[in-house]
């Protein structure tokens, strides 16, 4: 029996296999509001046959976007179109979810395609970044945050409970907190960033603690019977490594103890200066380590696309579920050239009925 293929399940959510499309920008709302490109896209996404569909990192307040083209939730508009991209997903059979977030000194750039940088000084379409710190990220990022008081990170705070609560009612059964990849909260925790001289700052406790009060704060609002993931960055590839991961792993046995039910585990991406060794299911072990030593149920992305290492790190308990992003972009019926793959009986089934019929009809038909 494929291990990549049987049903996972974690509070009162069952996915229907371990295969989970991670969230993706695709950088085309306005004012934070999605359309008719989200619908469909999310549609076609679900119809593949993915347990998990998580949908895009969605700004909790207008400065936390990534770019002006990002979606947000922070006004009941937005929770309308939401919940019609919920409800479409969890009508073709794959469970719902969501990833909020806030990019911090990342925020206020231009879409990947049109520069990948920020956006220049005087352009209206621009605005303030914020951070624990004024340190810039750096490389194409330069702009200089403006260092966040108690009170705006009170407020960010209160963003993300508003955020989850928009989640919660529209539909949403999974939510992912976006704690990684060079963000907001992932620059709390990063010595690269974070260079405060309170209680938010200086050893991985005060580095760590924004990260568990937003945890604390949503959990408080979100079900108990769903479940509440995050996404965080382990491990920078700075030459810290070790420390960092261990620091990780400490503050990933807080967030279990925090009420968080799954980890995607992922890089920092805090500092341009990494040396990532991309490859084949690089972060496996680091998954595993992070699942044995904090005891809480991972995912992870990034090199998993063939389906027999998805099988493989699903099998070896590496991993929990696999974050698969850019296979499903080629194809989004992924899961079932996986299943042929994979050798799984009536493979066309793991499609919609009206594609999985005439599949498997005509299959011995030239």
């Amino acid at each position: 029996m494929s291990a990549l293929f049987s049903p996972f399940t974690i509070k009162d959510v069952t996915l229907r296999n371990r295969i989970a499309i991670p969230p993706m920008c695709q950088y085309s709302a306005i004012d934070g509001l999605t359309n008719d490109w989200h619908l469909a896209h999310y549609t076609s996404l679900a119809r593949g046959g993915a347990g998990l569909v998580i949908v895009e990192a969605t700004g909790v307040s207008p400065e936390g976007r990534i770019t002006p083209g990002c979606t947000g939730l922070w006004n009941d508009s937005q929770a309308e179109g939401m919940a019609r991209i919920a409800a479409r997903i969890k009508a073709a059979g794959a469970v719902p979810g969501i990833q909020i977030g806030h990019a911090g000194r990342k925020a206020s750039a231009n879409r990947p395609w049109e520069g990948d940088d920020h956006i220049a000084e005087g352009d209206p379409r621009g605005w303030n970044t914020i951070a624990p710190s004024a340190v810039a990220f750096g490389a194409n990022l330069p702009k200089v945050p403006t260092p966040m008081s108690i009170a705006d990170i009170a407020r960010v705070k209160a963003d993300f409970v508003a955020a989850a609560t928009r989640a919660r009612d529209a539909g949403f059964e999974w939510l992912e907190l976006h704690f990684a990849h060079g963000y907001l909260a992932q620059t709390f925790f990063s010595v690269h960033a974070n260079v405060r001289d309170d209680r938010y700052g200086g050893d991985a406790a005060g580095r760590s603690r924004f990260l568990l009060e937003t945890l604390a704060a949503v959990r408080d609002v979100w079900p108990q019977h769903l479940p509440l993931t995050a996404r965080f960055g382990v491990i920078e590839y700075d030459g810290r490594d070790e420390q960092t991961l261990a620091e990780a792993i400490d503050l990933v046995r807080a967030f279990r103890q925090g009420g968080l039910d799954l980890l995607n585990v992922s890089v920092g991406f805090s500092t341009p200066d990494a040396t990532i060794p991309w490859g084949s299911a690089f972060l496996a072990p680091v998954a595993e380590r992070v699942r044995r030593e904090a005891g809480l149920p991972v995912a992870s992305s990034w090199g998993i696309d063939q389906p027999l290492v998805a099988e493989r790190v699903v099998a070896e308990q590496q991993m929990d579920l696999v974050m698969i992003g850019r296979a499903h972009l080629a194809n989004p019926h992924y899961p079932y050239h996986a299943a042929l793959q994979l050798k799984i009986a009536q493979p066309s089934w793991i499609l919609p009925a009206p594609y999985a019929h005439w599949l498997e009809r005509y299959q011995t038909q030239g």
